[in-house]
Order: C-alpha cells, then structure tokens, then sequence
C-alpha cells in the first residue's frame, strides 16, 4: 500500500484563462468594466484591442496582463463554476496535507496501543483547516468570508465523517480478528494491519492482549442555507466522503468476511494434526483496511526430538568443558593452553546456543498446548 502522490484535478489558472477567452459578450462587458475601473483607460484599450488575437492565440498574454485577468474573471463566473474551482483547491489541499502528514512515517510500524493516537492526531489537523488556507479565493473577492467559511465547516464536517467511518471499520476488523482467534484457541500468530484511510501500518499479533479503546470524535453542527447547501453536497460532501489516499500493490484475497478466517484457522488447525511443519500466510482486504496473517506451527514430536537431540549434546560440552577446566588446573598449562582456551571459548558460546534452543524448544511446545 503506498501513499498517493497529490495532484491537482485542474489548472486553476489555466481553467479561468480559458472561462476568460470564450465567454459571450455581456461577460466581457462586465470584465472589461471591473478591468478599467481598477487598472485604468490605457491598459483596459490594450485588453480590448488584443483580446481577439489572445483567442486565436496569435498572441500570448504577458505575466502582468494574465494577473489582471485572474483577478477580474472569477467574479463573473457562475457558481456552479466557482464552487468547482473551489472544490479543486479543497481536494488538492487536503491530499497534500495528508500526504506531508503520512509520508515521512509511512515505512514505520506501529501498535495497537497507538490506533487512537493515529485518529487523535489526523482529527486536530481537520480542526485548523480555516480560511487562510484558501486566501486567494477570499482575497480576489471570488467568495465573501462567509461563504469561505460555510463551506470550510462542510469541509470538516464531511471529512471528520470519513474519519469516524474509517475508524468503525478498523475496529470491526480487529473485533472480527479477535473474535476468531478466541473461537478457534489460536494463541500464537503474526499480523499487521495497514489502515487505508490514514495509510498506516500497525502490528496486530497482541490483539488478543491490548483492547482499543472507544475513541469520540468531536461532534460537528452543520446548517447550510440556499445556494451554498446545493453546491457543497453536490461538490464536496459526496467526494470527500469517497476520498481515498492509497494505491493498492497486487490484490488481497478478498473483502474479510468471518468465513474467511474460519476457513484459514480450519486449515491451519487441521494442518497442525500431521506430523510436518506448518507455515501459512494470508492477505485479506477488510473494511478499514488490509489484514495480514502468518501462523507457524512445528509439531511436539519433531520438538521433543529436538529437545533431546539438544540435551545430549549439551551433555557432552559440560563433559568437555569440565575436562577441559580440569586439565588447566592440574597441569598448569600457561601458554600452551592457549589453544585450549580457544577452545573454551567455543564450547561456552556453543553450550549457550544449546541451551537457548533447548528453552525454546520448551516455550513452544508449551505454545502448543503441551
């Protein structure tokens, strides 16, 4: 899962360039009045006798003429344009944050204990979204500061939904997770969980252990009034709440579903019963996000061989290694048993790789129940 690069959906500037060059005469008249009120008879005779050649593009518009022009148009433009401007900035303004937010963490795996710090966190970056950061719409008079702010709060509102909406999804496919493992006595396991929405990747194999917490969000009071209200469900509550910040690598097995796993932990189980090693692996695509589990089994015959296999050897380096302290003390050896002191050396760090087989040997089959 990796996170997607930001990109703008238009030009803004490009977008009103073109609004500017083929809109119909009663526009024009409008613009050319606003353009010769702010910057004067000269320049205003200059844009009405080039306009025709900037259509065709004979002639490129200069840097100040285009800035001019940017100030000017918007104000003439409908709504249903202005506000999807508006929704282009939004969008692209809120994957940007995103991606800043994510990207410098986005190889770091994290712990159940952290998923509501995850939320928390994403949650007081949707609270300082404000007007600043979409001054040149407030200060080119495109929106009044009202209107700004109206539909910021649409803004928040619709993307603190999609918040709450991915973290009841995360919690039902840890519940799902935890349930399954109680339901088939599964005591051991490896997992992680990568959340879409927050393009985080968290550890789960505890999740028997740690409990997340019910996290509140912060309850937001909506009220749109006339012609606001039709645009902001229209261009930002539905595609916000669709927002999704990840690009899939390959496909998981599916969307998670309790059959899912019943089928995965009843194949391990019965696996479990022979007498090879078992080793499997399974990727699912779940509500909140994607779900990954390794179960490892080695069977209490092929441990219990090994336990003795590993005592009997360990038996004979403490034979060694009491030979060996023997002979140095009795013969007084000195520099002539150098090599022998190598040779301790060895059977100490051998008899320790012995014994820590031996203990894991012992914790395992203890994993297993016996």
């Amino acid at each position: 899962m990796n996170l997607k690069q930001p990109i703008k959906t238009i030009n803004v500037y490009y977008f009103l360039t073109d609004e500017f060059l083929k809109c119909d005469e009663v526009t024009f008249r409008k613009i050319g009045n606003l353009y010769l009120e702010l910057y004067g008879q000269n320049a205003y005779k200059y844009m009405v006798k080039t306009y025709p050649l900037w259509k065709v593009r004979a002639v490129g518009i200069s840097g100040q003429t285009f800035r001019r022009i940017l100030e000017c148009v918007p104000k003439f433009l409908s709504d249903e344009k202005r506000f999807y401007i508006l929704k282009a900035e939004v969008l692209y303004f809120v994957e940007k944050k995103h991606f800043n937010l994510n990207n410098s963490n986005k190889n770091k795996t994290g712990t159940l204990s952290e998923v509501n710090q995850y939320f928390q966190s994403y949650e007081s970056i949707i609270d300082k979204f404000n007007n600043h950061n979409l001054a040149w719409f407030y200060g080119n008079g495109i929106f009044s500061e009202n209107e700004l702010w109206e539909f910021l709060q649409v803004c928040k509102y619709s993307i603190q939904k999609r918040l709450s909406l991915s973290y009841e999804q995360v919690t039902n496919d840890l519940d799902l997770l935890r349930s399954n493992l109680n339901k088939y006595q599964i005591r051991e396991f490896k997992g992680d969980y990568s959340i879409d929405f927050l393009s985080k990747k968290m550890d789960v194999s505890d999740v028997n252990k740690i409990l997340v917490e019910p996290l509140n969000f912060t309850s937001f009071e909506l009220t749109l009034n006339g012609r606001l209200k039709k645009f902001a469900e229209k261009y930002i509550i539905d595609e916000l709440l669709k927002l999704d910040f990840t690009t899939k690598e390959g496909s998981a097995n599916g969307l998670i579903k309790s059959n899912d796993i019943d089928l995965l932990f009843n194949q391990y189980n019965d696996l479990r019963k022979g007498k090879q090693d078992v080793a499997i692996k399974s990727t699912f695509q779940g509500e909140g996000g994607v779900l990954t589990i390794s179960l490892d089994f080695v069977p209490n015959q092929k441990l219990t061989t090994q336990i003795v296999n590993k005592s009997a050897i360990l038996f004979l380096l403490i034979s060694a290694f009491g030979l060996f302290t023997y002979f140095s003390f009795k013969y007084k050896l000195g520099w002539a048993g150098f090599p022998l002191l190598i040779m301790f050396f060895f059977l100490l760090s051998t008899t320790k790789t012995s014994i820590d087989q031996i203990l894991s040997n012992l914790k395992q089959l203890k994993k297993n129940g016996k």
